[in-house]
């Protein structure tokens, strides 16, 4: 590990007071334990060489570059906070303005005329324009992305559009999103009917009315320009020089908004920073429904499925202040009423993510071996059975990493608060070391284990090295029993009885559970470990309360790990 201090100066503001600020760079581990830690289907950039910053307090501050990277630092941190409220946002009130000046010339150059009448370079550029700013506003797509879009006057879209507009004259049209997926480093089949159904694709109501607006604008076309090529029913959304169409967008919205508010980037993020503030900060899911790979949500999509219901009602829930805004500036008569969602079996996001039945069922099956094999005279099958039963209560409850020996021994936790440290993406600096808390019914059986193992080593006729969890395993050739220290490799075939899924499977699914019941996502954040520089828990600019988390934590997670049957008794 090399590690460089970096003494701040003192600006006198008390957000410089960092002390010294380390950079260190973490040497990367041996190739075996990288595949051994991908086979457990662990998040690649959880695995990979990075560099991490930590503060440590000093009397020393001298030096104006140093001080220099202090506040570059500070900006990182500030900025991975992704707020979902800024001065740099676009307000609703000004956005439905905007949308609303667009409205008005509509209606006093297209609405209720003929097409062919009206149709010409100018109509048909500056409707171009209205209907490609209305893309990136309720997709939250880029310029590069919306221009690419393909509005289509009928149920069958091409599969490989990234974006589309499904349109039926006289029905409410729906925008169609391709999912994006993590960037996986291995290959894992699985195909055993357990996990999710997924989906490549998912659709979002449109309560903008969208849908009329991009029919003016295909009609129009259509008397323009015979034929279309593409013919209809499909029809690209900008056919034109991009540059040039791009600095039209930049005057159609310096028109709009003559104070330089309304840009390019801000319309196009508008519906992202939405959904942060609907969704509590769920910057994965913010990502997801925008169809971009936000760098802070990339572990994070590694670990997250979301149903696509779930995700339809967060867009709804985003977009009706401001569709309901624009109603009110235009003085319609018209309500907002969000539309009833059709039963959707599928899911977005990850793979590898069994569903909560067949969790349950494999917890189920667990208990039933350890009654069955309670009085087997072969002690050593209830023992590899009773490790598993621990190990998977201590995972489940803390979304430990599948690491070398992933429980923390009881003489390590409070014993009147469940709290201890877990360091369970350990580099040796500690950057990613949390604190975790214990339910007290996992903590009593982690107490009553630790007991058995201590019985069950003396009465071992093989050595066992410590006092950490092993299983017992046969050597048919050499005919000799031994202890084997839990780990991936080792945890991987004892569970492949009960759920055949790689040893990290319990952070997918609990993250995916804790959401789906409504946890708040800083919450489950926390939980997992999961923060960049700038969004720790502990951070100078955290107003993370550890009090408050535990006590939210518990609402969710004691009922989750009970209704799956992990209730701590040993059957």
């Amino acid at each position: 590990m090399i590690k460089v201090d970096l003494p701040l100066g003192d600006s006198g503001s008390p957000l410089d007071d960092c002390g010294i600020t380390s950079l260190v760079s973490e040497i990367g581990i041996s190739h075996s334990e990288q595949v051994e830690r991908l086979e457990s289907d662990l998040a690649p950039d959880e695995i990979d060489q990075q560099e991490m910053i930590l503060t440590e307090f000093d009397q020393n501050q001298t030096g104006t570059v140093a001080a220099n990277a202090g506040s570059q630092l500070r900006h990182i941190a500030m900025a991975n906070q992704a707020f979902p409220w800024s001065y740099q946002q676009l307000s609703l009130a000004e956005l439905s303005d905007a949308l609303s000046k667009t409205m008005d010339w509509i209606d006093a150059n297209v609405k209720g005329k003929k097409p062919h009448i009206i149709a010409s370079a100018k109509t048909l550029e500056r409707l171009e324009l209205i209907c490609l700013m209305r893309f990136m506003i309720f997709t939250g797509s880029s310029f590069d992305r919306a221009q690419e879009a393909i509005i289509y006057l009928q149920n069958q879209p091409n599969q490989d559009v990234d974006l589309t507009y499904l349109y039926t004259d006289g029905q409410p049209g729906s925008w169609r999103i391709r999912a994006i997926h993590p960037d996986y480093k291995s290959q894992v089949v699985q195909d055993n009917g357990l996990d999710r159904a997924r989906t490549d694709y998912f659709t979002l109501p449109d309560i903008s009315h969208s849908g009329k607006i991009l029919s003016f604008l295909v009609s129009t076309a259509k008397w323009y320009a015979m034929p279309l090529d593409p013919p209809l029913p499909e029809y690209k959304l900008v056919r034109r020089d991009s540059k040039k169409t791009r600095e039209q967008l930049h005057d159609l919205l310096k028109e709009l908004d003559p104070s330089g508010r309304l840009t390019e980037q801000k319309i196009s993020t508008f519906l992202f920073n939405r959904i942060l503030e609907v969704s509590q900060g769920d910057i994965c899911a913010a990502s997801i429904i925008c169809g971009q790979a936000h760098p802070l949500a990339r572990v994070r999509l590694f670990y997250s499925v979301y149903s696509v219901e779930a995700l339809q009602k967060l867009y709804l829930s985003a977009v009706e202040g401001l569709s309901g805004q624009l109603l009110k500036a235009r003085q319609s008569k018209i309500t907002i009423t969000s539309p009833s969602l059709p039963e959707n079996p599928y899911s977005v996001g990850s793979r590898l993510c069994p569903n909560f039945e067949a969790a349950k069922d494999a917890v189920n099956n667990l208990k039933m071996g350890l009654l069955e094999n309670r009085n087997s005279d072969v002690e050593t099958k209830f023992h590899n059975l009773y490790v598993i039963w621990m190990i998977w209560h201590f995972l489940f409850a803390t979304a430990c990493r599948g690491i070398i020996t992933p429980y923390l021994p009881v003489s390590e936790i409070d014993a009147q608060t469940g709290v201890g440290l877990l360091a369970d993406k350990d580099d040796g600096t500690g950057y990613k070391a949390r604190f975790i808390w214990i339910p007290p019914f996992v903590l009593k059986l982690m107490g009553n284990f630790e007991k058995y193992l201590g019985l069950f080593a003396k009465s071992c006729s093989f050595t066992v090295d410590g006092h950490d969890p092993f299983f017992v395993k046969q050597d048919p050739l050499k005919n000799k029993i031994y202890a084997e220290i839990v780990r991936p490799t080792t945890l991987q075939p004892v569970m492949n009885r009960f759920l055949p899924y790689p040893v990290n499977f319990h952070r997918r699914f609990m993250r995916t559970e804790l959401l789906t019941r409504g946890c708040p996502s800083e919450v489950v954040d926390a939980w997992m470990g999961h923060w960049n520089f700038g969004e720790e828990p502990w951070g100078p600019y955290s107003s993370f309360s550890f009090l408050e988390y535990r006590a939210t934590l518990e609402k969710y997670l004691v009922p989750l790990m009970q209704d799956l049957g992990l209730d701590g008794t040993v059957p």
